[in-house]
């Protein structure tokens, strides 16, 4: 507690931290949630993980994939289009792998987010399945699959739900089932 003390003092904001080991779990906490908001940071405080989150997806896949449920190689439309969909082919050189690998060639956010994604705090939280298979199906088929590495928020979105359907479920449920429950 005392380096965390140390850590936060006179810095606007703050950290929580949970320590577990063979005796169990400890919580630590210290700071305010900004020079502007006086707030102390608690075990509760809930924190934007951002990118911390494409681990935990990248987890999923291979636990997934040691399941059986799917394999790094397989088209992400396997999952998120209809069988027989004619965009099928048009979009099997997106594999769960080169998602994951940020190969895919999709761009880092879709066109269809809505307007000026960056100054908004949540872009995603009216972004659906429904909104995420159409921005597939605009940015798939010209997609640059292999050619370099880009990072693209779209396409771990992308992985995240193709997982989620091989499950028949959510990626949230996914993720809380197959990655957050067991650590």
């Amino acid at each position: 507690q005392a380096r965390l003390d140390a850590f936060a003092k006179g810095k606007p904001g703050g950290v929580a931290v949970a320590w577990v080991d063979a005796d169990g779990t400890a919580f630590f906490s210290a700071g305010k949630f900004s020079a502007a908001d006086a707030r102390a940071i608690s075990p509760d405080t809930q924190f934007e993980i951002g990118s911390v989150t494409k681990g935990f997806t990248a987890l999923l896949l291979a636990e997934t994939e040691r399941l059986g449920k799917v394999s790094r190689n397989d088209p992400a439309a396997k999952y998120l289009l209809p069988a027989g969909d004619p965009d099928q082919a048009a979009l099997a050189k997106i594999t769960l792998l080169t998602l994951t690998t940020h190969t895919s060639g999709l761009p880092r956010l879709p066109a269809n987010i809505g307007a000026n994604p960056d100054g908004n705090p949540d872009p995603y939280a009216t972004y659906d399945r429904a909104a995420l298979v159409a921005g597939l199906r605009l940015h798939g088929p010209s997609a640059p699959v292999g050619r370099s590495v880009t990072y693209s928020n779209f396409g771990v979105s992308v992985l995240g739900e193709a997982l989620g359907a091989a499950w028949g479920t959510t990626y949230a449920a996914a993720l809380e089932t197959h990655v957050l429950a067991p650590l």
